[in-house]
């Protein structure tokens, strides 16, 4: 097990490469992907003095920016341009959120060791990750990245005792684990979500760290033989070791499409900060696990988008994967250039298919969709414990139910903009 410690936040670094000419029509864009790291080499300030004093449409940059949840990133590096161009106004609307999410940070931070303590009280271990152990691990400061909750992942036999947990603590569950549909539950997904009102916090509690349609990683309890520790307010937290969060944010991202570029950012700035890496240990682990298509596009993402740098040779070989290559040309002329365009469900399945580095992946992924029950398939029917084999019936008919008629739609049907784009209307699969 090893500790982590907090990187600093060095302006003078200048181990990040220019961000690539070829920035595309949307300014504001450009300019968010120069603050994608957390280190500031002189030449990236001039390109984003450029891009400022060139004008820039700043309430859509701020816009922009808290939607991708970028503005702890974006204020930090304004904050060091010291322009005259940036209007004063903005700059202090910038620094309001930035203390805001700074406190809502602490909060959930004293909440994850309150939680963490009461867990151990009753010799539950638990694994932080994501949340406030991936800020100070990969950003170094709790206050430059945004989450909204916290993600704990306990062995599976603990799920029931640590719901006690987090009842004692006054969050209640979105799904009675504790009734006749519990065990289904427990067998067919992989997360349960968590709220407390007074004041407003959300848990998610996992057993497995990605749903069974894109595992990872294959051997669940692994994981718990590679732990690091994060310090925090004076004690140390357990986390997942730095070369299973970079995996781990390679399929996080790519099971959600990579809609949001704070994803993107989280694996930019662990690339900077949380190394030394041992990239011949990673692509070893890449392939046994089958995702290290997931972990070219990643690091083909966060080189072409933010300038992270990468060894050559860890470049060469994810330029040879030529699906790779398409996949995240994809995403990254989207964040270029469409910004705003909404994408169907459809399109995002696609995605995550074409990510699975066999053939075989790509089908077993294909009917865990098809037949695995989730949550809603269990809301839609309560049957008790030893009938629960008959949802993998209820499941084909809940989709064909919902997403049938879109089979025999027009083959332009589905362009943005048209009567009957989907885009921001169809639930997700999962759902």
């Amino acid at each position: 097990m090893s500790t982590i410690a907090t990187p600093g936040l060095d302006a003078n670094d200048t181990s990040r490469p220019e961000l690539p000419k070829r920035a595309g029509p949307n300014r504001e864009m450009a300019l968010l992907l120069l603050c994608g790291g957390t280190r500031l080499e002189p030449d990236r300030l001039d390109q984003i003095r450029t891009l400022v004093g060139e004008g820039v449409n700043w309430d859509y940059l701020v816009d922009l920016a808290a939607r991708h949840g970028m503005t702890p990133l974006l204020v930090h590096h304004l904050a060091a341009l010291r322009s005259k161009d940036v209007p004063p106004l903005i700059l202090g609307q910038l620094r309001t959120a930035f203390g805001h999410n700074t406190r809502r940070n602490l909060f959930l931070a004293g909440e994850l060791l309150q939680i963490v303590a009461a867990a151990e009280a009753r010799g539950i271990p638990v694994i932080a990750y994501k949340g406030p152990t991936l800020a100070l691990m990969a950003f170094g400061h709790l206050g430059l990245r945004t989450f909204d909750d916290l993600d704990i992942l306990v062995r599976p036999t603990d799920l029931i005792p640590m719901t006690a947990v987090l009842e004692s603590r006054g969050y209640m569950p979105e799904f009675p684990i504790n009734s006749s549909r519990g065990p289904a539950y427990a067998r067919f997904e992989s997360v349960l979500v968590f709220h407390k009102r007074d004041p407003d916090s959300m848990v998610e509690l996992h057993w497995r760290l990605t749903p069974n349609y894109f595992t990872f990683p294959h051997d669940p309890g692994r994981v718990w033989e590679e732990l690091a520790q994060v310090p925090l307010a004076g004690r140390s937290i357990l986390t997942l070791s730095p070369e299973v969060t970079l995996l781990f944010l390679t399929v996080h991202g790519a099971k959600h499409h990579w809609n949001s570029l704070r994803w993107v950012c989280d694996l930019a700035c662990l690339l900077e900060n949380g190394g030394p890496w041992d990239w011949d240990r990673i692509l070893r682990r890449s392939d046994e696990e089958r995702c290290r298509r997931t972990l070219f596009i990643g690091l083909l993402l966060a080189t072409e988008l933010t300038g992270t740098r990468l060894p050559p040779e860890i470049v060469q070989k994810s330029r040879v994967d030529s699906t790779a290559n398409r996949l995240a040309t994809v995403i990254r002329d989207r964040f270029l250039h469409f910004p705003e365009r909404p994408e169907s469900q459809f399109d995002r399945l696609r995605f995550l298919l074409r990510c699975r580095d066999r053939l075989r992946d790509q089908l077993r992924s294909s009917l865990e969709f098809a037949v695995r029950p989730n949550e809603g398939d269990l809301h839609s029917l309560s049957l008790p414990a030893r009938l629960a084999p008959l949802y993998y019936l209820i499941r084909p008919g809940r989709l064909l139910g919902r997403y049938g008629m879109t089979l025999f739609r027009r083959p332009d049907a589905d362009k943005p903009g048209s009567r009957s784009d989907p885009g921001a209307r169809i639930p997700p699969w999962t759902s």
